[in-house]
């Protein structure tokens, strides 16, 4: 079941269009961080986002590398 999810998740970022959606992350304190911007790249284990990270605006711009594993929601802008 945790397969589907996962090929969902890549799926829907494989698809997606810039700034059209973001990615919520759990941190290892337990908050969520959510990133959004353009998929630069994307495999079944990781997808590299160009953007920044919506609640942090110190990160204007960036590169996140984030596992997709570790993705806790895709949400549509």
């Amino acid at each position: 079941l945790m397969i589907i999810e996962h090929i969902k998740k890549y799926d829907y970022l494989r698809k997606a269009k810039p700034m059209t959606f973001t990615i919520g992350t759990k941190t290892n304190v337990g908050s969520t961080l959510f990133t959004t911007g353009r998929v630069v790249s994307i495999n079944l284990l990781t997808v590299i986002v160009e953007g920044y990270q919506v609640d942090d605006p110190v990160s204007t711009n960036g590169i996140f590398k984030i596992s997709l594993h570790k993705v806790s929601g895709i949400n549509p802008i």
